[in-house]
């Protein structure tokens, strides 16, 4: 997951603060709504450290979402977390910690953590912890349609496409991948595998520096953020549909 840091109280104290502010624009505007879930995506995109224990990561941050940001669509009861559709039957996340020696999955060894209600996207954003691997749930609050995603959503501000990014991690899947909101579904429309990224920067990690309109400017770099040299890159959408990602790629040795 991109732009990693180490999560501390005051960290969580400052995500309680946030959160508490959307509860006090929630008559306002729906770009202050857009903007504060942002903010909320953008904090859930730091991600934990490395080694951080993350079933007791991401309990915590679900008890933080519930304690500042009540939601009448969401409940915890028990193991179960229950997220309330609009036009389909409501959903039952549950968890299932019998994990035995061998042969875990989800089925049998699986935790589920809210980490936000996106109402102006119409979502809810679920983590899903199977034997200590995680990755993201987000689910149309109207369908109950779900797409599985390997890092946490960053959304244009103009239109319901956005981005995910798990640079960084295991060359398997992709670094990057945009995606649309089309109705009901989810439809992906640009993807960089990991094993290409791979190729152009071994071990690379990413951030997302800005979107203005169909321009995202991306970094990345390998190493340590601050010291190693960052390759600054545009993904680019055109009249037609297409992405392109364009960058000058560091030489290889």
């Amino acid at each position: 997951m991109a732009d990693i840091t180490t999560p501390t109280r005051a960290s969580f104290s400052a995500l309680a603060v946030l959160l508490f502010a959307g509860v006090l624009l929630a008559g306002a505007p729906a770009q202050a709504d857009i903007q504060s879930e942002n903010n909320l995506l953008f904090f859930l995109g730091r991600g934990p450290a490395p080694g951080t224990d993350l079933a007791a990561y991401y309990k915590r941050l679900e008890t933080t979402n519930f304690g500042a940001y009540p939601s009448a669509r969401v409940q915890r009861r028990g193991q179960n977390l229950n997220l309330q559709v609009l036009d389909a039957a409501n959903i039952t996340l549950a968890n299932n910690t019998a994990c035995p020696p061998e042969g875990r999955s989800e089925d049998n060894c699986v935790q589920y953590y809210f980490l936000a209600d996106l109402p102006t996207r119409h979502a809810f954003l679920v983590a899903r912890n199977v034997d200590s691997v995680v990755d993201f749930l987000l689910i149309d609050d109207r369908s109950g349609r779900r797409v599985t995603l390997r890092g946490i959503p960053r959304y244009s501000d103009v239109s319901q496409v956005f981005i995910v990014m798990n640079c960084g991690g295991p060359a398997r899947g992709n670094a990057l991948e945009l995606y649309r909101r089309d109705d009901y579904d989810y439809t992906s429309i640009y993807a960089l595998p990991a094993a290409e990224l791979n190729q152009l920067m071994p071990g690379a990690s990413c951030r997302l520096v800005s979107w203005n309109n169909s321009t995202l400017a991306i970094d990345f770099w390998m190493g340590d953020e601050r010291a190693s040299p960052h390759t600054h890159a545009e993904l680019r959408g055109d009249t037609d549909g297409s992405w392109t990602l364009s960058a000058e790629w560091p030489a290889k040795k």
